[in-house]
């Protein structure tokens, strides 16, 4: 088995996706926030982008009880917004 160390984020975010019952999955994706964040890895970054974006589209969704958004502000800059946020508020 290898460390964690040797996986690039890429196959992090690979592993990451790959659902299993036994939630043995989580520690890769726990990994890319763990690199983004302590390590400040762009590339994790852009995984945690690429592995939760739907998720939080989703939510946005639901938060503005419509595909449309609030106001002027359409679902995709509420969405981006979010993950901004995110990432200076751990940067």
């Amino acid at each position: 088995m290898h460390t964690l160390d040797s996986y690039q984020p890429a196959d992090l975010l690979e592993q990451c996706r790959a659902a299993k019952p036994d939630k043995s999955n989580e520690r890769f994706c726990l990994e890319l926030f763990r690199r983004a964040i302590v390590e400040k890895s762009q590339g994790c970054w852009a995984m945690l982008y690429q592995q939760y974006l739907k998720l939080v589209y989703r939510w946005t969704i639901e938060f503005a009880k419509s595909n449309n958004g609030i106001g002027n502000v359409s679902v995709e800059e509420m969405a981006q917004d979010a993950f901004t946020q995110f990432w200076r508020s751990y940067s």
